[in-house]
Order: C-alpha cells, then structure tokens, then sequence
C-alpha cells in the first residue's frame, strides 16, 4: 500500500488488494477501510497510519479490538491511553493526563524533596554511628565498674579483660555476677595479717593487765 498526504490534508493510498481481499470487495462483504492511527492529543492531528483492514460496520467511537500502539515522540499519543493511564493514575495524576505530565512526575519522584525526604544511606549511616557511640558508652562504663571492683578487692587484675567485655556484651548478667561475687571473694584479696602495719601500743593494755593480776604496773612492758 502507497500511502501520501494531499495539500488539504488528507490521508490518500494506493492499495494492492490480495486475491481475497478483491474477492470481498467485489462480494461487498467488507465494504470499509479501518485504519489503526497514532495521534497527537493536544491538537488531534493523525501523525501516523500504522495498519488498516477491512471491515463491513466500522465504528469510530469504539478503540480498535487488534491494534498496535505506537508514538514517533513525546508530543505523540495511541488512540487510546492504555498502559499512560496506568502509569498516570500510580503517580498519583489524572488518567488522562499527557506524556509530559507523566515524564515530569518521574523526574520530580527521582529527586525527592530532601526536606521531606531522607535518603535511606544517611540513616544507615546515622544508626550506625549511634551503635558505636553506644558501644563507646557501654564500654566506658564497663571499665569503671571493673576498675572499681579491682579495687574494692572484688576481683583480681588478672580477670580485668575478661570483665570487660562481659561487661559490655551483656551489663546486667555483669552486674549480677558483681553482686554475687562481692561477699565470696573480698576476703580472698585483702592484706594479710604478717603485711598489716603493726599496731602502736602505749603501755596502758599491758598496765591493766598487770593490775588484774595484782603485779607491778611496769612488770608486763616489754
């Protein structure tokens, strides 16, 4: 088929009909062309033929049944919204809205307002750096709470490291432990009586002494 445009307009072609399609136009069993068009919207001007058939009742107000929907370019449109529609509708716009509406709603999807927005790697960034700080916390409380029981005689320094990391891996089974081992273990790490600094003594126990036992006051001092 020859297709060409007239200088008012029109649409004209050549057709090379198949033996069938002669057979049916001499039998007048299809007595009409349907042409399947792509349009521009906006101002409803046919900027494509895309296919054309036979057909014995053609109906201009209902969309083709077997089309192929097609556009040269952004300004094109089908006869029919078809998938547009959908997308529209999903973007939050009027179903009927144009390619242009469409292409606008994606970009402005792909650019967030970022003070509405908050792009997912920035919070991911920001919990991460709250676990650390919690971490640091944590640790730095274990720490005080180790040094101080070390030096409460609670636990030895050998044991140091391995408190502190129960500490920070699990603050409430430490603390328990703590507890439960203060009153046990205290004894074990304090001063024995050779290392104890001797106690000064002047005179007045061994004087009392003496007295009781009816001797000289100064018979019992060394």
């Amino acid at each position: 088929m020859t297709v060409g445009i007239t200088p008012a307009g029109a649409v004209e072609g050549r057709v090379d009909w198949t033996g069938a399609g002669r057979d049916l136009l001499a039998e007048r069993a299809d007595r009409y062309l349907s042409p399947s068009v792509v349009f521009d919207r906006a101002s409803r001007t046919i900027r494509r033929l895309v296919s054309a058939g036979l057909t014995n009742k053609p109906d201009f107000r209902m969309p083709a049944l077997a089309r192929e929907d097609g556009a040269d370019g952004p300004g094109d449109a089908p006869d029919a919204a078809g998938p547009l529609a959908a997308v529209a509708t999903a973007l939050g716009l009027d179903a009927g809205a144009g390619i242009e509406a469409v292409l606008d709603a994606i970009a402005t999807a792909r650019s967030p307002d970022p003070a509405r927005f908050v792009p997912a790697s920035a919070v991911r960034a920001m919990i991460a750096e709250r676990g650390r700080m919690v971490a640091r916390m944590r640790e730095d409380e274990a720490r005080a709470r180790v040094d101080a029981a070390i030096s409460g005689g609670c636990l030895p320094p050998a044991m140091r490291d391995w408190a502190v990391a129960h500490g920070c891996q699990d603050p409430a089974s430490f603390d328990a432990f703590l507890d439960a081992v203060s009153p046990a273990f205290a004894c074990l790490f304090e001063a024995s009586p050779a290392a104890r600094a001797p106690q000064t003594d002047d005179g007045a126990a061994a004087e009392r002494i003496a007295r009781q036992r009816g001797l000289a006051p100064d018979a019992l001092r060394a």
